[in-house]
């Protein structure tokens, strides 16, 4: 039997502690001491500098203004520059452990750990318990489908579930596949503390749409969906499933929603103005839907909060400006609302007023 080496054992007891508290920036710094005395210098110092700089963004709303923000912290740039410069020098070898996982796309944004990848479904499956361990802080995944099997799979994984405990960001991409029933997944209740959901699908060889409305239908009753803010749906989904959506408590929070949904029309577009579930909602993307002037009038009009919207190319050019100036108008009055409140806010900082 093979003995695993000694410093390998400590550093990936390190890197559970980290993933077991991820807010302890202590244990962060514990990590880069030990990578410095085993001759990371780099890495080690890299994660110094991110620490040292969200310690200090973090510090921001105690000051008045940035400027005397930037005076407290005279550092701040050259640790910035600094942290860069080392990304730069030396991502390829950070990243390479994932990337034989078969991990691209790595973001080291979280305070010198991984904070997004992309993977695909087959591999993430095989190497997930590993993948927790190098990136105990991925909050952000890009899916690839390798395979229609795999959906199941993922949602019954233990070692998958302990990725997405912790995301708040999660693309499912499906569209090179056909008949993918994404449900098991989307309803997964290790998807609880998700922010953004972004699914991408592709319409059957047959014309069938039956993919589409089934994941919409399983984003409106998941019960483990309710901290949604942003929501894009890049599928073949009809009126039914729009329904479904809008009679959602899913979309409560919701404040972005891309419906790129080829099949919809004035009848979804009208289900959807009607939806009491969207009173949140502030920017919708239709672009690339069959919604004629009827339908996005209606909307305009119908969406409280609405303050920015793609419109779709079907509407005729002057229905386009009467819902471009109703949005413009509510944007308009949102904005001095906004800047009033902030106003207020700073003359009530120390040091203002």
């Amino acid at each position: 039997m093979t003995t695993e080496n000694p410093d390998k054992k400590e550093e990936r007891e390190i890197l559970r502690k980290i993933g077991a508290a991820p807010g302890d920036d202590a244990l962060r710094l514990e990590y880069a001491r030990w990578l410095k005395a085993h001759g990371d210098v780099p890495r080690g110092e890299f994660i110094e500098l991110e620490c040292a700089i969200a310690a200090a963004r973090s510090e921001q709303s105690n000051f008045p203004d940035m400027e005397s923000w930037r005076a407290a912290h005279p550092d701040q740039k050259r640790m910035v520059d600094k942290a860069s410069e080392l990304r730069k020098q030396h991502r390829e070898a950070w990243e390479a452990p994932l990337a034989e996982l078969g991990v691209s796309h790595v973001w080291f944004r979280d305070r010198g750990f991984p904070q997004s990848f992309r993977i695909g479904s087959t591999d993430l499956i095989s190497h997930a318990e590993e993948l927790h361990l190098l990136a105990p802080l991925l909050s952000g995944l890009q899916l690839i489908i390798s395979s229609p099997e795999d959906i199941a799979i993922l949602a019954q994984s233990p070692a998958v579930a302990a990725i997405l405990d912790n995301l708040d960001f999660l693309q499912i991409n499906s569209r090179y596949l056909v008949h993918v029933d994404l449900s098991p997944l989307i309803t997964s209740p290790h998807l609880a503390g998700l922010r953004e959901l972004d699914c991408w699908m592709s319409m059957a060889s047959d014309g069938s749409i039956k993919d589409g409305r089934i994941a919409a239908e399983a984003i409106a009753s998941s019960e483990y969906l309710r901290q949604l803010n942003e929501l894009s749906l890049h599928a073949p989904i009809d009126a039914d499933g729009v329904r479904a959506l809008a009679a959602s408590s899913n979309l409560d929070g919701v404040e972005r929603l891309t419906l790129d949904c080829w099949y919809m029309d004035d009848a979804a577009a009208m289900i959807l103005a009607q939806s009491t579930h969207l009173g949140s909602l502030a920017n919708l993307g239709i672009g690339s839907t069959h919604i004629y002037n009827q339908g996005l009038l209606a909307i305009a009009k119908g969406l409280p909060s609405l303050r920015s919207m793609s419109t779709p190319g079907d509407a005729d050019h002057e229905t386009q400006k009467a819902a471009s100036a109703i949005i413009h108008e509510r944007h308009r009055t949102w904005l001095a609302r906004r800047n009033a409140e902030a106003h207020t806010h700073d003359t009530a900082r120390p040091g203002r007023g």
